[in-house]
């Protein structure tokens, strides 16, 4: 590395005789110790090229730092640098200038440490005249060609580079559209899954309960279906009574004890099926807190369990739409009720009340039509009280 030494007025550098700054020539630095060669060298490339000279190391990197040159003669002699390492640092500052070394004792060794510092030539001291001017030439020639070459390949860089970025937005924008597709095409593929599970419910559920028109047989055929679909739950469907009130028409106990089930059973006719009377949807409660704020302190009855309650609504004739009967399941809340569930009970509680009011049709049908009324009413389809035939329960 070079070494700074303090500035010497005398070897400041300044224009040589005979430059003509205001030409078009190429601009020349030329850092050399002895004052005869520079003097020398300056006036060779008189018309040639616009000569600045400096006596250091030091003076030319202050040179080439405040001023552009298209070349640098540097000679091995400076006090304070080898030709190398100022052909290095001069290379770090500006890759594209055209660095010449001058020595007494030219060497092909020299050559290549210098061309490696970034020189694009060695010349002989002895060179002088047309020579020395030809050679320059070369070099300038050389490192505009150099130049040239780097400009394309930054232009050639610089044009990857905003292809890169096209093609690096184009593929983000493919990836959220694919994204996008794959999102619709899998909300698609549920839908039809869904759709295609649904209809063959629908179809299975429908033909096994049309056959049923004996109310017993029905609730069994029912809880059967649903425990195939559901799994291992303790099950209850409760049938509204003349008296307005609910009843277990049956159920199935899974793992309650069996010296209370029926109690357990009976009581939730009364605490849990009213609640879900007057409602149309599907209802899970998987946690402690939803069953407690539903059911209130009856929730203590089945206060470890999941609960799902279906209310099967369906008209008869005569008759607004009503709640025919309330399907419940309930097991362990380790077993929580997925919403896979919900489209399923949802189907089987409209087919199981369409299938109810057809049964109740056949147990009115010594009736006359006026007088079919809901089972679970005492009064006809006009409203007036029925005195004329005896309540019916549905329970089984």
């Amino acid at each position: 590395m070079a070494s700074r030494t303090p500035r010497d007025p005398r070897n400041d550098q300044h224009p040589a005789a005979g430059s003509d700054p205001g030409g078009d020539l190429p601009t020349v630095l030329v850092a050399c110790a002895s004052r005869l060669d520079r003097e020398r060298l300056a006036a060779q490339l008189v018309g040639a090229a616009q000569t600045t000279i400096t006596a250091t190391a030091g003076h030319a990197l202050d040179s080439l730092a405040s001023t552009s040159f298209d070349a640098v003669i540097i000679d091995d002699t400076l006090p304070d640098a080898s030709a190398v390492e100022l052909s290095w640092q001069m290379m770090q500052h500006d890759p594209s200038i055209a660095l010449i070394v001058r020595t007494q004792t030219p060497t092909l060794e020299l050559a290549a440490v210098a061309m490696r510092s970034g020189a694009c030539d060695v010349i002989d001291t002895k060179l002088t005249g047309t020579d020395l001017v030809l050679r320059l030439a070369e070099a300038l020639r050389r490192t505009s060609l150099l130049r040239a070459r780097d400009e394309r390949s930054r232009q050639r860089v610089q044009r990857l580079l905003r292809l890169c970025r096209h093609l690096s937005t184009a593929r983000e924008e493919v990836a959220r559209q694919v994204g996008s597709l794959c999102n619709d095409l899998a909300g698609a593929y549920r839908d039809l899954t869904e759709k295609m599970v649904t209809s063959t419910v629908s179809s299975e559920f429908s033909a096994i309960v049309r056959q049923e028109l004996d109310l017993e047989d029905l609730l069994r055929t029912v809880l059967e279906y649903v425990l195939a679909k559901v799994g291992a739950t303790n099950a209850a469907i409760f049938l509204p009574a003349s008296s307005g009130d609910y009843t277990l028409g049956a159920y199935v106990n899974y793992d309650c004890p069996k010296d209370t089930s029926e109690v357990l059973f009976d009581h939730l006719a009364d605490a849990l099926a009213p609640k879900f009377a007057g409602e149309r949807m599907i209802s899970t409660y998987n946690t402690a807190s939803d069953l407690t704020r539903k059911l209130g302190d009856h929730a203590q009855w089945i206060s470890d369990s999941a609960l799902m309650v279906a209310p099967c609504r369906a008209a008869t004739p005569g008759q607004p739409e009503e709640c025919l009967a309330i399907i419940a399941l309930f097991r362990d809340r380790r077993s929580p009720f997925g919403e896979d569930l919900t489209p399923l009970m949802r189907i089987i509680s409209d087919l199981f009340a369409r299938q109810l009011a057809r049964v109740i049709h056949c147990h009115h049908r010594h009736l006359p039509k006026e007088k079919w009324g809901m089972p679970g009413s005492a009064f006809t389809s006009e409203g007036s009280e029925r005195d004329d035939i005896d309540d019916i329960d549905l329970a089984a």
